[in-house]
């Protein structure tokens, strides 16, 4: 049994990458691998991956330079028997790619969201700061031994950037359908629900929903927003939904493990990202035959054909994006008919070849 380590730079909870990490461990099923996670974990997410005789370790990145991580991880890898090591974040990319060339470890990087998207803004600062970003990764890239983009889109922009190495490959995100519960099409309720399940960051664009809703407020139909998540911008997210007086409609859930059945008992899905690749929770809400309304970022409108399985708008714009939700608010006809669209593409994008193509990149490295 070969021992692969998967190293991340974040804390690891509820999320698309822990989603795939899962998926990933239940489609183990010979035993070939044992698994070690170096990073910082939530309970939460410890207990989820109890059952599958995965070993933790705790490690506490400050940044992309950090050289105190550095010398921990490598003094880490050092001491156990590594046969491969697989990057799941990249702020972690630069450090793990040079370790493992230190330590002759075959080493594979998955880019789930390139490091220079979370740079913010369009002065001179922050033009120099996304600059240095792509050249770590450029030089991580080429550190690595392979590199699996999980967006086709993101994988042509970084071709253009000339980040993305020869031996980089696309394996899309994928979800376990059979894990997701299928809302019944034929029920009617008095109210209804709009569910966003993301990261209460800048990211998610929740800022951009919140003012959306505050939009909605002379709606016909009585209508309330479900928002699945949490992080830094709870409190902030919170006090304007009190200052906006929309109290009554938008509900902050926190973090769940059962988004399947809150999935199942929705009637919309909305993700207002400012920037994605391949979205999880997407196709998560496309299996639940939601309808869904979704900002025109990432792979987003390759999922949710316009007017098909829901609806694209562009991103920060609370108007178009207010507008999409109260026609699908009004109209229970319409979302039946693009909620079975959304679930019939979803069947197209299971996490079983993602799952399978991913073992084969580690099978082509095994030593």
């Amino acid at each position: 049994m070969k021992q692969v380590v998967w190293l991340y730079g974040y804390n690891l909870n509820i999320g698309g990458v822990e989603t795939q990490m899962l998926s990933l461990l239940r489609g183990n099923s010979k035993q070939h691998y044992r698994w070690l996670i170096v990073s910082q974990t939530s309970p939460n997410f410890e207990m989820r991956v109890a059952n599958y005789g995965t070993e933790l370790a705790r490690w506490r990145l400050g940044n992309a330079f950090d050289i105190f991580a550095f010398a921990k991880l490598f003094s880490l890898l050092n001491t156990k028997r590594i046969d491969l090591l697989h990057i799941h974040s990249p702020n972690a990319a630069l450090i793990g790619t040079l370790i493992s060339r230190l330590l002759g470890i075959p080493c594979v990087v998955t880019i789930h969201l390139p490091l220079y998207y979370f740079v913010i803004g369009k002065g001179v600062l922050a033009s120099a700061k996304r600059r240095l970003y792509q050249w770590a990764e450029f030089i991580s890239q080429r550190l690595a031994t392979k590199v699996i983009y999980v967006s086709a889109q993101v994988y042509e922009e970084a071709i253009a950037l000339r980040v993305a190495p020869r031996h980089a490959q696309v394996i899309e995100n994928g979800v376990e359908i059979n894990r997701i519960e299928r809302r019944y099409q034929d029920q009617e309720t008095k109210v209804v629900t709009v569910c966003c399940v993301g990261r209460l960051e800048y990211q998610k664009g929740i800022d951009v929903l919140i003012k959306a809703v505050s939009l909605l407020q002379n709606q016909s139909r009585a209508f309330q927003i479900q928002i699945v998540g949490d992080g830094s911008q709870r409190m902030t997210l919170e006090a304007e939904v009190n200052a906006l007086g929309i109290g009554s409609h938008i509900n902050f859930l926190g973090f769940r493990n059962d988004i399947a059945q809150i999935l199942s008992a929705s009637d919309i899905f909305v993700l207002p990202s400012r920037y994605e690749t391949m979205p999880i929770a997407i196709l998560e809400a496309m299996a639940a035959s939601l309808p869904c309304v979704v900002t025109n970022v990432g792979e987003n409108k390759e999922l949710i054909t316009d007017g098909c399985e829901g609806f694209v708008v562009s991103p920060d714009d609370p108007i178009a994006l207010a507008d999409a939700l109260k026609k699908l608010i009004a109209d229970p006809v319409l979302r039946r008919r693009m909620g079975q669209a959304a679930y019939h593409k979803s069947q197209y994008c299971g996490a079983a070849q993602m799952v399978e193509r991913t073992l084969a990149v580690y099978e082509s490295l095994r030593k």
